[in-house]
Formats: structure tokens, C-alpha cells, sequence
């Protein structure tokens, strides 16, 4: 019945709906981040955790039923792993708009636990937003200027600080940490100004990714991969997601094999395994770009025809 109003009523129609939906799941969700705040017992504050997970699964819950039934968006996710939503996982994955994260929740629900990743340290001032994300344990990202680094080096580390916070608190409940390894959404003008040798990628930053794997390591159960492609889309959007404009995104989520001699070592202190790692990345970020250009060029195809 939704697929016949217009894209652009959809759309606002699953805005609101979203929107509400928070409004209502965050006076259940407010006690336990309150708790959480004024209690500092770790055991306690994990509990608060998982009290409030239950409210942000029921959420995750109202965007996908959204796009289904109010957006009418396709989306077509692969899952080529077992269930677990009960370890800890990195998660790999590319980065092309905000749409990704709708599909993201869609793709690990009822498989892997809920996923925190590393945003922007101004989304702390969105309301509602910022609030849950802190009592959830986002970590934060401050982004500093080249010049800004320049004049003062000791902020290039403050990165990797927050991600070793990050991941002791992680060591001690069930996760699946994203990471975005291109560092920001990969767009056409972004690919042409970074000279991207990549069609639907930017370079990947291995040393964040290379970071969590050798913090985590000991208490990682697997690192798992989400390749997300937006066929017969140059520059997807989240509102013409919501709108359900674009044609079906296809999503694969699977396990990804790490080299046994890449588990463990040092990126920053010891250059032969940071070249190995970068190395391994980038051949990784290659074959997934030729499998993300491949699929849209089947599209193009199938359009054509």
C-alpha cells in the first residue's frame, strides 16, 4: 500500500515514524544511562549496558520494519555466517553514505551483537543521540587539521588513545566493533581528490584497523567483513533511502581471514609488519572494489537490457 504514495511522502512518513519511535524507546532507555552515570561500579555500568541494548535492538527493529513496509526500499543482505550475538567481532566494512548504517543494524541483527563504532566527538551535542551513544560507550573522535597536528604532534596519537580506551572497555562485554577502515564516506569528488586508484573506494587507513585487531586479539572470537554496494547509484543518500528511490543495496556480511602472521605486532614501532599490513589491506581493498564494480556493471546491464 506504501509502495503507491509518492517517494518523497515515504520518506517524511519514515522519518517520523523513526523519530518517534526514539522518543518513546529513550523513556525506557533513560534510566539505565542515569543509572549508569551516577553508579561508577564497572560490573554495574555493564549491566546498565545491557539493560539498555534491549531498547536500542527494539529500535534497530523499527528502522528495518521502516524501510520494509514505509520506505519500500529493497535490500537484499547475504549472511554467510553462524549466529552469535553473544562474542566480541570486529567488523570491517566500506563506507559510502549514511544509508550504511540502516543497512549495517539490519545486517547484524539477531547475528552478531550490537555494533558501536568510532564517530565524530561532535554528535555528543545531538540530542538524544549524543546522550545514548556516551552511555553506550561510543568512543569518540576528536578530527584534527594537518596544521593543527603541526603545531602540535602529540595530537596525532590522541586517536590511538581512545581506541585502546575503547577496547579494554570491549574486552568485558559482547560487541561488534565497526570500522570504517577509509576513515570518512567515500564519494566521487573524494576519490578524485585523493587520487583513489580504487573505482568505488578511498585509500583504507590500516593503522586503526591494525590497532583493534592487536588490542583486541586475545578476546576477538572473529573479524568479520560487510560489503555493502548501491547498484545504479553514483552517490547514494540516506534520504533517498528513506524515500526508497534507489534501486535493491545489496549487502554481503561474512567472515574475513586474517593472515596468522598479521594477528600480532606492532604498527606504529615496527615498519616490516606495518608494510605487510598495509600491504594486505590494500590487495583486500582491491578484490572488494572489483567485486563492488562488478556487481554495479551487472546492474548497468540488466538496466540496459
Amino acid at each position: 500500500m506504501m509502495a503507491v504514495l509518492p517517494p518523497t511522502l515515504r520518506g517524511v512518513l519514515a522519518a517520523l515514524v523513526v523519530s518517534l519511535s526514539l522518543m518513546v524507546l529513550f523513556t525506557g532507555f533513560l534510566p539505565g544511562a542515569v543509572a549508569k552515570l551516577l553508579v561508577p561500579h564497572a560490573g554495574f555500568r555493564r549491566a546498565c549496558v545491557a539493560y539498555m541494548l534491549w531498547f536500542c535492538r527494539a529500535w534497530v527493529r523499527t528502522i528495518t520494519w521502516t524501510t520494509d513496509y514505509i520506505s519500500c526500499q529493497p535490500v537484499v543482505v547475504d549472511i554467510g555466517i553462524p549466529p552469535d550475538t553473544n562474542g566480541r567481532y570486529l567488523l570491517i566494512g566500506n563506507h559510502q553514505s549514511w544509508a550504511d548504517i540502516p543497512v549495517l543494524i539490519r545486517a547484524l541483527d539477531r547475528t552478531l551483537p550490537f555494533p558501536r563504532w568510532f564517530i565524530k566527538r561532535q554528535m555528543l551535542w545531538v540530542p538524544f543521540i549524543g546522550f545514548a551513544t556516551w552511555a553506550l560507550d561510543f568512543p569518540y573522535m576528536r578530527r584534527y587539521t594537518r596544521k593543527q597536528i603541526e603545531r602540535n604532534p602529540a595530537l596525532a596519537g590522541r586517536d590511538l588513545d581512545t581506541t585502546r580506551r575503547a577496547c579494554e572497555i570491549y574486552r568485558h562485554q559482547s560487541v561488534t566493533v565497526v570500522n570504517y577502515a577509509e576513515g570518512t564516506r567515500s564519494t566521487p569528488a573524494k576519490r578524485a581528490g585523493r587520487q583513489s586508484p580504487y573505482r568505488t573506494m578511498l585509500r583504507p587507513k590500516a593503522g586503526g584497523t591494525a590497532f583493534m585487531l592487536n588490542a583486541m586479539g586475545d578476546v576477538l572470537d572473529g573479524v568479520m567483513e560487510l560489503m555493502i554496494t548501491y547498484r545504479g547509484v553514483d552517490r547514494p543518500s540516506a534520504w533517498d533511502y528513506a524515500c526508497g528511490r534507489m534501486p535493491p543495496v545489496h549487502a554481503v556480511l561474512r567472515r574475513l581471514d586474517i593472515p596468522e602472521a598479521l594477528r600480532r605486532g606492532d604498527y606504529e614501532n615496527d615498519p616490516d609488519y606495518a608494510e605487510r599490513f598495509r600491504a594486505w589491506l590494500n590487495e583486500l581493498w582491491a578484490a572488494r572494489d572489483a567485486e563492488i564494480s562488478q556487481r554495479m556493471a551487472n546492474s548497468d546491464d540488466r538496466e540496459t537490457n
